[in-house]
């Protein structure tokens, strides 16, 4: 302890020493809470990576079918195109349009989360 520490105790009564210990303890706690955090996102990460391709097919096909129809028929079919139709394609109704976003978030997110946390 050097002489400065010893008179400044001497005067606070160790008031600064104490101070620190709190800060020392709040930081402490605060990284083992990040580090939990961290522990929590790579097990979901980890059992998320882990599903059959099927569940995905099952949610992921249709909405893969209605874009794909959606960018052919922007392409070829609309009425002024090079095979006009009268049909177009509806857009999902108001909730199905929101879940659709949802889940090609869920899926395809993960990837760009993962590859952040492997850093």
């Amino acid at each position: 302890m050097s002489i400065l520490h010893r008179i400044v105790s001497f005067f606070t009564g160790d008031v600064i020493g104490r101070v620190f210990d709190v800060i020392d303890r709040k930081i402490d706690a605060e990284s083992d809470r990040e580090r939990l955090k961290a522990d929590v996102v790579k097990t979901w990460l980890q059992n998320r990576v882990a599903m059959p391709w099927y569940v995905d097919f099952c949610f992921i096909g249709p909405l893969a079918l209605w874009w794909g129809a959606i960018c052919v028929y922007s392409l070829l079919w609309h009425q002024s195109g090079p095979f006009p139709q009268d049909w177009n394609i509806a857009a999902l109704p108001a909730p199905l349009d929101e879940w659709a976003g949802w889940i090609i978030l869920s899926r395809f997110g993960v990837g760009v989360v993962q590859s952040f946390v492997r850093r």
